[in-house]
């Protein structure tokens, strides 16, 4: 997955549930195209629909197409933690196991 050149996220995919999907997410090519074209946007500023998970305190999701990229902002900068990501499909499986986590 490519690195943030403008320094707008890291990555922080901890959770093994998380790890697999975003794996999952990585070898199917219309989803690796769409993560990329994703992550470019945000780290150059283009808009990209981002809403506040109600489920969870800290959470944000980027949504576009079937891919959801579920971030945490970092307190006291501009960057954020890319903790997950998903395919729309497997996107209620994940959130069960960010709960324990990030509730």
């Amino acid at each position: 997955m490519p690195d943030s050149i403008n320094n707008k996220y890291v990555y922080n995919i901890n959770n093994k549930q998380a790890k697999k999907r975003a794996k999952q997410v990585w070898k199917n090519k219309v989803c690796r195209e769409t993560t990329i074209n994703m992550l470019n946007s945000i780290d150059n500023n283009i808009y990209v629909p981002k809403t506040k998970l109600k489920e969870f305190k800290t959470l944000s999701r980027y949504k576009k197409g079937s891919v959801r990229i579920i971030v945490e902002q970092v307190k006291g900068s501009n960057v954020e933690k890319i903790v997950a990501i998903v395919d729309k499909k497997d996107w209620e499986n994940l959130l069960k196991g960010l709960k324990t986590k990030y509730d």
